[in-house]
């Protein structure tokens, strides 16, 4: 397939997540809620994205700087007005962050995660907080059905939360929260369409291998269903770490 339709299968498939998904109402009430009790006038945020969370993030500081690698996203950001380092992180920042977030931004491997933590750590002002939002790859919903269906995944490391955690402890005052999203559709193409969309993880010709997969509707119409139509649940996993113990 040639690389500007695969871009619009992308593309539709992140238009009909987003249209089930409640994961931005709850992720922006979530951090929302951190940066108001930490008293932020500052904010890093590591992997903007879209702005889907930079723009309403944005107006709750004084000082917004996202940091975003991937082209497009870069001129959403800039046409918002956004001030934009177009890098990945680490990269070389000046000024000091009371508030810094890398939702779902985290490397995945443990050399590059350390080093990206601390980086990030060292960013902050004497009282910032760093908050890393990410999943848990062996534990979680999604990783059960990966599983069960045999689904290959990339984003898949044998105690990778667990060692994350752990290391973090021993250096900085760590707090741990669960924080769910659903996906809800009324029909089952609706569900896997969605699915098949976070699947991808940014490659639209694993939406196929999605699809394809025999195992996943039976999977979805055991467990997921209820008397509304179908359902998905994401636990995102909210780690803040203090920069002083």
């Amino acid at each position: 397939m040639k690389e500007r339709h695969l871009t619009q299968i992308y593309s539709d498939y992140f238009q009909k997540f987003l249209t089930h998904t409640d994961k931005k109402k709850i992720l922006l009430k979530e951090i929302t809620k951190r940066i108001l009790n930490n008293n932020a006038s500052s904010l890093l945020d590591i992997g903007a994205g879209n702005g889907e969370l930079a723009v309403p993030l944005s107006v709750l500081v004084i000082n917004y700087v996202a940091i975003e690698q991937k082209p497009d996203y870069v001129k959403r950001l800039q046409d918002t007005s956004l001030k934009v380092i177009n890098k990945s992180f680490p990269c070389e920042i000046i000024e000091k962050f009371d508030f810094i977030l890398a939702s779902h931004s985290l490397p995945w491997e443990e050399k590059e995660y350390k080093l990206f933590i601390e980086s990030a750590i060292n960013l902050l002002t004497d009282k910032g907080l760093f908050l890393g939002v990410t999943f848990d790859d062996e534990r979680s919903s999604w990783a059960g059905l990966l599983i069960n269906c045999d689904l290959k995944s990339d984003q898949r490391r044998n105690g990778r939360l667990m060692h994350m955690e752990d290391w973090l402890s021993r250096y900085y005052l760590l707090k741990k929260t669960l924080i769910t999203t659903q996906v809800k559709t009324h029909s089952l193409d609706d569900i896997m369409a969605s699915l098949a969309f976070v699947y991808s993880d940014g490659d639209a010709q694993k939406i196929e291998v999605f699809l394809n997969n025999n195992n996943v509707k039976e999977y979805i119409g055991q467990k997921n269903k209820d008397k509304y139509g179908y359902y998905f649940p994401f636990q995102h996993i909210f780690l803040e770490v203090n920069k002083l113990r």
